[in-house]
């Protein structure tokens, strides 16, 4: 019989080699939860965007580009959704997302 209390002493676990009890792995998980809805916040805000970029790009205003005016400012907004679809490439394509 083995004298560890709840992996207080010893982790075998290679993952978490630098931690050393239980509060150590509720601090990594409680990090994890954070960046999670950290994550979550900043996909939502890249979608609301995306909603109002392509409501916008619907108006028969924009549509038409009738007006100089109006051709201008859907080229910006087809140049907003082409950066934002680079930016959500990008955070996917990483191995661990970036800090906020």
């Amino acid at each position: 019989m083995e004298n560890v209390l709840s992996g207080s002493t010893e982790n075998t676990d290679e993952k978490r080699n630098n931690f050393v009890g239980p509060f150590d792995v509720a601090k990594e998980n409680a990090l994890r939860f954070i960046f999670g809805m950290q994550t979550l916040s900043t996909f939502r805000t890249i979608s609301e965007r995306v909603q109002f970029l392509e409501a916008m790009m619907e108006l028969p205003l924009v549509k038409s580009g009738t007006t100089g005016d109006a051709k201008i400012v859907a080229k910006q907004y087809a140049k907003e959704m082409e950066e934002l679809d680079t930016a959500i490439i990008i955070f996917c394509s990483l191995p661990e997302a970036p800090e906020a």
